[in-house]
């Protein structure tokens, strides 16, 4: 290759490098003895003058893809593909290159489409399933009775009523705040607490998740107060079971 550069000159040269370094491109990493800045430094102004010579797109186009800068020796040696020159098998590697980047680029895009698709029917099933199980507790809690509010004979009784009648309202944050002063009072009454829980399921409905945990808390004292068997106990249990079913879907 250096003996063709000082006897047949630099295209020959470059042509012998490129050959060579087509079939083991690992040796582009070794000293060309200047050979390519030699290439550049003829065949760049040479471009710049006539940007239509065949020879200097060639020439300056396979340095700067042997030189690692393959973007650019694309942008200057792809009109050739379809023209008829003489380097016609030499382009061969570049072209192979271009195709096999451009079905690598296809199978990407592809894969992230699948990626996003799969991600919008996870999205559209955690949705439904957090509709589902939204629905599941709202239907238990509409269904559950409302336990007792016994008349106002205690201060705590008379919180409990005013909690009682908010909640009703809809006021669900007043009617939490009348309920745990109401068991501040009084922390016995089962009553209190079942229209606490009911008030944190409504919370939980309306997206703050981590009350269905604080609902859950108020039931199961329920549980350990009311006797067993008896029809709050029992209302009680099962809205401990529809919250623990569905809390974790809709958290999703």
């Amino acid at each position: 290759m250096f003996e063709a550069r000082t006897v047949e000159g630099l295209a020959k040269a470059l042509d012998i490098y490129f050959e060579i370094v087509a079939k083991d491109k690992t040796l582009v990493e070794q000293d060309d003895k200047g050979l390519l800045n030699e290439g550049i430094a003829f065949y760049e102004p040479k471009l710049h003058a006539n940007a239509s010579d065949t020879e200097a797109v060639f020439y300056y186009g396979m340095i700067q893809f042997y030189n690692g800068a393959v973007e650019e020796a694309f942008k200057l040696l792809e009109p050739l593909r379809n023209s008829e020159t003489p380097y016609g098998d030499r382009l061969q590697v570049v072209w192979n290159e271009i195709d096999k980047r451009r079905r690598e680029e296809e199978a990407r895009r592809e894969a992230l489409r699948r990626e996003e698709e799969a991600r919008e029917a996870a999205r559209i099933a955690a949705a439904e399933q957090a509709a589902a199980a939204s629905a599941a507790i709202a239907a238990a809690a509409g269904s559950a009775p409302s336990g007792s509010v016994a008349s106002a004979s205690s201060p705590a009784d008379a919180l409990h009523a005013e909690g009682y009648e908010l909640y009703k309202k809809g006021q669900v944050d007043a009617a939490i705040e009348k309920f745990n002063t109401a068991i501040s009072r009084n922390p016995n009454d089962p009553n209190y607490h079942y229209h606490l829980g009911l008030a944190l399921t409504d919370k939980g409905l309306g997206g703050q998740y981590d009350a269905f945990d604080r609902a859950i808390e108020a039931f199961n004292r329920v549980l350990r107060m009311a006797p067993p068997g008896e029809k709050l106990a029992k209302d009680a249990e099962a809205m401990v079971r529809d919250i623990t079913a569905a809390k974790n879907t809709l958290k999703r």
